[in-house]
This record gives C-alpha cells, structure tokens and sequence, in this order.
C-alpha cells in the first residue's frame, strides 16, 4: 500500500513537513550527493550493467524500506533517482523493451508488489518505453540472507523461459546488484528467449567489504 502524507524521509525516517525530492529530507540529499557516480562494468554472465550509486546512506535506506518496510513510494522515488542519473536516458533510447527482475509467487504475495517492477515503471513512462509483464521466476531462498558463494548458484534455473522478448534490446531493471548473480541469471533466460541483445541498470550497487556474509 503507498504510503500517505504525512510521510517520513526514506534516508533517516524523519517526519516531513512536506513531499521533497525522492521524499528525502534536506540532510539526506546532501547525503546522497556525496555518493559515487557512474558505476558500471560487466556481470559474471558478460552481459553490461550500470549502477549509478554505492549501496550505502540514504540509498540503502530507500532501497530496505522499500522491500521489507512496505514502502512502495519509495520504490517509485529510487525509479526518479535512477532516471536522473547520467547514463540512464540513454540507455533507455537504445533500448526496445524494459524488463523488470521478477518476484517469485511467494516473495510478491510476501510483500505486495515487486519493487523492481514500481522502478522500471517509473523509468518506461519518462523515456517512453514498453515494460514487460508476467515473467515468472521459481521460488529460492532469499539472496539477502545468503553469503556471495550461495548467492552465486541459489538462482540457478530459477528464470522462467519470458514471452515477449524476442528481437528486442532488452534493459533489464532491478534495485540492486549485489553479486551480480540475479540479474545474470536473469540476462541468460532474456538472451536464450531470443532478445538481441540485454543490458541491466540498478539503482545500486553493493561493496561487499561493506556486507555481513
């Protein structure tokens, strides 16, 4: 259910007085403009990815709430966020078609909506790009409650073959990458349903220095 105003700041939780930019207060935009920019690379599958902040501060913050607090606002938020990043226009432009990261049956009905999905809308609507629906994924154990060399294979085959996609370039969309292993599991089951070509974006992307394993 989206939260309604008064509403509290995604960053620190304080109470707004109002609805500011990614509902961040003034000290948490501060925050988040001390983030790194602009990081990208290669997943462990090849497939291209873009990450433009470090999973820590106020975007960890917005990106916790949103999965396990219920806050589908701040899904929303971090789709703005991601949308005004440098690079994420562009690579939207070369793009056919905008995949979300599904849930599995259990894990959307556990939290109510998929927070991947409330991000990519947000992106699909501003660059004016079709979203992908009804992609299924099997049920596996949480990737947050497992350490990087079970994160690594826990997902394996658990991506349905989606419908859809064929001769699209598909951006892949998800909050986080934190091993890489969810959207590259999720890249592989694009490419052999026949997309021409995927690349993922993220709002975030973790260090694991930074990480409980």
């Amino acid at each position: 259910m989206m939260a309604l105003f008064p509403v509290s700041c995604g960053g620190c939780g304080q109470p707004l007085s109002h609805r500011p930019q990614y509902l961040l207060c003034q000290l948490c935009q501060d925050a988040l403009a001390d983030n790194p920019a602009s990081v990208g690379g290669l997943l462990i599958s090849g497939v291209p990815y873009y990450a433009p902040y470090l999973y820590g501060g106020p975007v960890e913050d917005m990106i916790w709430a949103s999965k396990f607090r219920g806050r589908i606002d701040l899904s929303r938020q971090l789709g703005h966020l991601l949308m005004d990043a440098p690079h994420t226009a562009s690579m939207i432009a070369k793009s056919d078609l905008l995949v979300p990261v599904p849930l599995s049956p259990i894990r959307g009905f556990q939290r109510g909506f998929n927070q991947s999905f409330e991000i990519a809308r947000v992106l699909a609507d501003r660059g004016q790009r079709p979203i992908h629906r009804g992609w299924r994924r099997k049920h596996r154990h949480a990737q947050h409650k497992l350490n990087r060399e079970a994160r690594l294979t826990n997902l394996r085959g658990a991506f349905l073959r989606p419908k859809g996609v064929e001769n699209k370039r598909v951006l892949l969309v998800d909050d986080v990458i934190t091993t890489g292993s969810t959207l590259s599991e999720a890249a592989l089951a694009l490419i052999d349903a026949g997309a021409t070509s995927v690349t993922a974006i993220a709002v975030a992307q973790t260090n694991w220095s930074y990480l409980k394993t």
